[in-house]
């Protein structure tokens, strides 16, 4: 039985503990399959299994690092319906991506993901903070432009090959840190580019360059900078639900929510919680946030065009102080 299906039957159930000797198991069963049924149909709700989880951030052991892994336990790569060597998303103050691999013994049922340096740095989070997982959207790079960091570098075609056979099938955003070890030091590099935009893969097929001198400081990580007024458009808001539990003292679910505000690889993700009432649907409340968040953007664009109209280009823009205007106004 798919998972989402069981939970629609476990909220129908929840719902009428105050009856529960009085119910007709077999008929609230059929209920529950017919709404989520329903809901599929109507696209109000997903046949698969879950799409998304929150996870605490633990260090990765030595042997992981530097390696573009992230161990997480049997239970989350069910729910996220990935397998090992498959490439996630993870959402911090920033998205970066890593390979699935799976956690060791003492990790399983933890909530936990455990990731080295270099990931938590790509994604903006330090140990014992919480970032949201989900299965990425991977595309084959056709380009990628790598600069070192602190360091002068001699590049040549062998050099080149050499660091690409490195990274080969590793997976990137732009503004990720990556390691290489060379005759034994680490190198570090930044990835300036990727052709496309978002989560690539490095392939045999990419077009691999290395700059020979470090790029200029990146802004902050939630910061970005706003060009023209067209770019306001790639400003977008996201509202997700990453967990369901029922308050049993007042009857209703609990429910924890994020509000994600996107401009390219930039994310910035705010937490909160709700519930929902017996005679709600799920789907309607989650529509309704959706609905507020977006109007919400809009008054925060419209406020961002004045401001450029009255100072110019470029603008900087905290997607922080966004998210939390948002926030403040739907919660």
């Amino acid at each position: 039985m798919p998972r989402n299906l069981t939970i629609s039957i476990s909220d129908e159930l929840a719902s009428r503990m105050d009856t529960m000797p009085e119910i007709n198991w077999s008929e609230v069963c059929r209920q529950a399959i017919s709404r989520y049924i329903e809901e599929v149909r109507k696209g109000t709700a997903s046949a698969s299994t879950g799409e998304k989880v929150e996870l605490m951030v633990e260090d990765a052991k030595d042997r992981d690092v530097a390696r573009g892994i992230a161990r997480i336990d049997q239970p989350t790569m069910e729910k996220l319906q990935v397998s090992a060597g498959v490439v996630i998303e993870i959402s911090g103050k920033r998205r970066t991506s890593a390979i699935a691999w799976p956690a060791y013994s003492e990790d399983q049922n933890r909530g936990v993901i455990r990731i080295d340096g270099f990931i938590r740095k790509s994604a903006g989070i330090s140990i014992n903070e919480r970032v949201i997982v989900r299965r990425a959207e991977v595309k084959d790079a056709l380009g990628v432009v790598l600069a070192p960091v602190d360091m002068r570098l001699n590049v040549d075609d062998d050099f080149t090959n050499f660091v690409k056979n490195r990274l080969m099938e590793r997976s990137f955003c732009e503004g990720d840190t990556t390691l290489v070890m060379m005759l034994g030091h680490p190198v570090q590099f930044i990835v300036t580019q990727t052709r496309p935009r978002g989560i690539v893969r490095m392939t045999y097929e990419t077009k691999l360059q290395i700059l020979n001198e470090p790029a200029p400081a990146a802004p902050s990580l939630v910061q970005v900078e706003l060009t023209s007024v067209d770019e306001l458009e790639e400003i977008g808001v996201e509202v997700e639900v990453l967990e369901k539990g029922y308050d049993i003292l007042n009857k209703k679910i609990g429910l924890k929510m994020a509000i994600s505000v996107r401009f390219g690889n930039s994310v910035h993700t705010s937490l909160f919680d709700t519930h929902l009432e017996e005679s709600t649907r799920l789907s309607d409340l989650l529509d309704a946030y959706r609905r507020k968040a977006v109007d919400q953007l809009e008054n925060v664009k419209t406020d961002i065009r004045i401001s450029c109209e009255q100072a110019g280009f470029p603008i900087n823009l905290n997607l922080a102080d966004i998210g939390k205007v948002i926030a403040e106004k739907i919660t």
